[in-house]
C-alpha cells in the first residue's frame, strides 16, 4: 500500500546528538497531513505507541484493530494500554469485552493492566476483583492495581479488604 504522504527525513547525525536515538537513526517528520493520513502511515508501520496519542475515530479504530488476535501480543498489549489510558469509557468497554472473550489468558492478565490505567476501568477492576469464582490470578491482579491506585473509589474497596 502507497501513501502520499509528504515527509522531510532529519538525518539525526545533522542535529545535535541524542542520548536516546543510536547514531545513524532518522526521523520520518510528517508535515501538513491530515489525523487520517497519519494514522494510515502509522497504522501500515504498527506504530501503535504514536498512534495512541492521536485523538482521532481513526486513530481509535486503528487501536481496536490492534488488539485482535491476528497481532502479535506486543502489539496488542500496546494497543490495549492505550486504548485504556486515553479511549475513556470507550477503550474501558472494548478491554472489558476482550476480557471476557480473548482466548489468551496472559493476554487477558495484561488487560487488568490496561484497565488501571483509566479511572473508568475502576469499577471493571472492583468487580473482577469481588468474584469469588473468577480466576485466582485476574483477581489478585485487580487488587494490586486498585491497591497502586490513587482513585477514591479504589482506595476505599481496598480498605474494605483490609478490613475484614
Amino acid at each position: 500500500m502507497a501513501y502520499a504522504v509528504p515527509a522531510v527525513k532529519m538525518d539525526w547525525g545533522s542535529c545535535l546528538h541524542s542520548p536516546v536515538l543510536p547514531e545513524g537513526s532518522s526521523v520520518l517528520w510528517l508535515a501538513g497531513v491530515s489525523s487520517a493520513q497519519s494514522v494510515a502511515f502509522l497504522t501500515a508501520e504498527q506504530a501503535v505507541h504514536v498512534i495512541g496519542m492521536h485523538l482521532s475515530a481513526e486513530a481509535d479504530a486503528a487501536l481496536e484493530s490492534f488488539v485482535s488476535s491476528k497481532y502479535p501480543e506486543k502489539t496488542r498489549k500496546q494497543a490495549a494500554f492505550w486504548l485504556g489510558s486515553t479511549r475513556k469509557q470507550r477503550g474501558v468497554n472494548l478491554l472489558t469485552k476482550l476480557l471476557k472473550e480473548d482466548p489468551s489468558e496472559h493476554f487477558r492478565l495484561e488487560l487488568v493492566f490496561a484497565l488501571s490505567r483509566s479511572p473508568e476501568g475502576v469499577a471493571v477492576l472492583i468487580d473482577l476483583a469481588r468474584r469469588k469464582a473468577g480466576d485466582v490470578k485476574m483477581r489478585q491482579k485487580a487488587v494490586f492495581w486498585l491497591a497502586s491506585s490513587e482513585d477514591a473509589q479504589a482506595r476505599r474497596f481496598v480498605d474494605e479488604v483490609l478490613a475484614k
